[in-house]
């Protein structure tokens, strides 16, 4: 039932940018609860309905979200790569659109840390420095 829930989602998904795609995939399937009532262990592939193309990939070990995660567009153009350990992001962090990268960052258990750079179509839109998930300083 959660499946089909989260599987019909999934159709309006495209409909929306990087970001909200992310919040809606963490708030759908990254959840500690319905991973371990799935009992997901291993490589994980999620594909759009009504196509066999890929919405997402990453690994569970021990029904926790880990290693790195990627997502897709219905065409099948990457729009996201983060890292998560034991269900919490962690390590790089990056957004694409257009086939070129949009947002890159870091995370810390969860919260965000350090430079984080977003693009314009050619070059650094605007630069913000992170420690504990509050912003520090913009550059």
């Amino acid at each position: 039932m959660i499946v089909t829930a989260i599987l019909k989602s999934l159709q309006w998904i495209d409909k929306f940018k990087p970001a909200i795609l992310l919040a809606v995939f963490h708030l759908c399937l990254c959840s500690q609860n319905i991973a371990q009532n799935l009992s997901m262990d291993g490589a994980f592939k999620l594909y759009y309905l009504n196509s066999k193309n890929l919405f997402v990939k990453g690994l569970y070990i021990d029904s926790l979200a880990s290693g790195e995660w990627k997502f897709y567009d219905q065409s099948g153009a990457l729009l996201a790569v983060h890292n998560c350990r034991n269900e919490q992001l962690n390590d790089s962090f990056k957004t694409f659109y257009q086939k070129k990268i949009k947002v890159k960052g870091f995370y810390k258990d969860n919260k965000k840390q350090g430079l984080w750079t977003t693009y314009d179509q050619f070059e650094v839109w605007g630069t913000r420095y992170c420690q504990n998930d509050t912003l520090i300083g913009i550059e």
